[in-house]
């Protein structure tokens, strides 16, 4: 039973440590919900090149580059979701934690898992404007 317990704190300690505070979709989950109705403030986090390039998920309302991310705060909406994503979702999460120390509230924030590529490739719709 010792042990069981140990575990479980073990456990309970390393979901912490790896948790983040704001949510992580998948690429599924964001099609999903963006064609049942959700329309979130979106933040492409790549380089204008590359979405120009590879396309944008439409109703993508800024374009900035992860490093400057703190450049478009007050662009951003006071309230509702606020979806960011880049091409694999390493990038965003980064742009996240900028968002995140500026005053953004983590429970508005969703990092898109997989990025750009998953979205394209899971059948995501793409704008090319």
């Amino acid at each position: 039973m010792k042990l069981l317990t140990e575990l479980w704190i073990m456990f309970g300690f390393f979901k912490k440590l790896f948790s983040t505070p704001y949510r992580n979709y998948s690429a599924n989950q964001v099609i999903t919900d963006i064609d049942n109705g959700w329309k979130p403030f979106i933040i492409d986090v790549r380089s204008i090149g590359e979405a120009n390039g590879t396309g944008k998920i439409p109703g993508c309302k800024i374009i900035q580059p992860h490093f400057n991310i703190q450049k478009i705060r007050r662009k951003i909406p006071q309230e509702g979701d606020i979806l960011v994503y880049c091409a694999g979702g390493v990038r965003s999460s980064k742009a996240i934690n900028t968002l995140m120390d500026s005053g953004v509230e983590a429970d508005r924030l969703v990092n898109m898992r997989g990025g750009f590529r998953a979205y394209a490739s899971n059948g995501g719709k793409i704008s090319r404007r």
